[in-house]
């Protein structure tokens, strides 16, 4: 080994060590840090939301028999009232025809024995079976017409037809779906809020959606109803209805949106912070504030974690303070740290 090698080596080893041993004498750990933010002012909460029909029914026939046609096909136009399909009514013609012919013959004999009875001809007794005889076969005469009428279904509402579950031909029970048609003159959106944000929909003030399919397009949403109990996901789904834009189609159904809620104005004491400031310490949630190159835990209680990465929280932390957002598990209360990079709320990763 030439001295040249050695001497290389040597310098590298005395590098390395002169390094590892400054590293040691540093000891501070680099954190990065954010300023709480009020929530005082404009605060809007996102939420996913997808367009549903506000009105979709699956039409069936109210009586059993065999389908004789279907007039319309998937994606078919309708208009209320438009006939959608047939059963083949031969029996119910029949079973109608003589139940026209029994009721004739007992209206008459009812007329027969009302008369005879206005003579005293015939007892009361006569008289009164008669009567109930004859409002016994108008109720049925009523029922089979009904069922004659039943083996037409016409569309509930416009629309488009969205299925056809069955085909001519095909034997169907009362009630089986036959055709399902969805409504297009109007549409809701459908999202789902989250216990901690439900117990806080007093403070709901308006709602928008926006499409990116439709270039950014936005929509006042109206609330139309917040279901009182939570879903199997824990959840509570909530409905509202979209209103219509003069020159601007309305969204079809099954696309998706992102729900804005805009909150009302009120000091509540909570500030945002970055969800990743967020730790736990010795059971308790809470913050490292950076304050003059040391970090101190301050714990809060977690309101919300937003879909943008910020966290809403309440405790003694106020607008203004710094606290470190990245780092948070490898320091402890009290201890010194170094700044190394301040994260603006407003300026994710220096875009602007």
């Amino acid at each position: 080994m030439g001295l040249r090698t050695i001497f290389f080596c040597g310098a590298s080893v005395l590098l390395f060590a002169c390094g590892a041993d400054r590293k040691e004498k540093d000891g501070v750990v680099r954190v990065k840090t954010a300023e709480a933010v009020s929530t005082v002012g404009d605060v809007v909460w996102t939420y996913p939301g997808r367009v549903e029909a506000a009105e979709e029914a699956c039409v069936a026939f109210r009586v059993s028999g065999v389908v004789s046609d279907i007039y319309v096909d998937e994606g078919s136009r309708v208009r209320e009232g438009d006939v959608l399909a047939r059963l083949d009514a031969t029996d119910y013609e029949v079973q109608l025809a003589a139940t026209e012919a029994e009721y004739m013959q007992v209206k008459n004999d009812a007329e027969r024995i009302a008369a005879l009875y206005a003579e005293g001809g015939t007892t009361p007794s006569v008289a009164d079976k008669a009567k109930y005889g004859l409002q016994q076969l108008e109720a049925k005469l009523k029922h089979h017409r009904d069922e004659l009428g039943y083996t037409v279904i016409r569309a509930p509402f416009s629309g488009s037809v969205a299925g056809r579950m069955c085909e001519p031909h095909e034997a169907v029970a009362a009630g089986m779906p036959v055709v399902r048609v969805v409504g297009d003159e109007r549409v809701e959106v459908g999202i789902s809020l989250p216990a901690c944000d439900y117990v806080q929909r007093g403070r709901f003030d308006s709602f928008s959606c926006v499409f990116d399919v439709l270039g950014g397009t936005e929509y006042e949403l109206r609330p139309k109803y917040i279901a009182p109990c939570s879903n199997a996901n824990q959840v509570y789904p909530m409905q509202l209805s979209i209103v219509p834009k003069v020159g601007t189609p309305l969204p079809s159904p099954g696309m998706n949106t992102t729900v804005r809620v805009k909150l009302k104005v009120e000091d509540d004491g909570c500030v945002f912070v970055p969800s990743t400031s967020l730790t736990e310490v010795s059971g308790c949630t809470g913050v490292y504030v950076f304050d003059a190159g040391r970090v101190f835990f301050r714990q809060v209680s977690v309101d919300r974690v937003c879909l943008d990465g910020m966290a809403v929280v309440r405790g003694s932390l106020v607008a203004g303070e710094r606290v470190v957002c990245a780092g948070v598990h490898r320091i402890c209360d009290g201890q010194e740290v170094e700044e190394a990079e301040r994260m603006s709320l407003t300026n994710v990763g220096g875009l602007l």
